[in-house]
């Protein structure tokens, strides 16, 4: 599988294997699977993930966290204290 990562990265840094001839060059030359090959060759991703045994699915999701003490922007349940009481008035 190393190989396979190896030629992708190649290809996406190197400016000379853009075109179709420079990177299928490159492939050959590499000693993969011809199946392997042929599914790069093709750019069937699908196929090349089931070659390789990964699955590109990538779920995300955030939940904001929620504070244990309320904001002063936001009112409060609670009864205001003597003190502060005194500090209005």
């Amino acid at each position: 599988m190393s190989n396979v990562i190896q030629f992708l990265e190649k290809i996406a840094i190197d400016s000379t294997l853009t075109d179709n001839d420079g990177w299928k060059k490159h492939l050959d030359s590499l000693d993969l699977a011809p199946e392997l090959k042929r599914a790069i060759e093709s750019k069937d991703q699908r196929a090349v993930e089931i070659y390789l045994g990964i699955d590109t699915k990538i779920v995300c999701a955030l939940f904001p966290a929620e504070d244990d003490e309320p904001s002063k922007d936001e009112p409060s349940d609670e009864e205001p204290s003597d003190d502060e009481i005194r500090k209005v008035g």
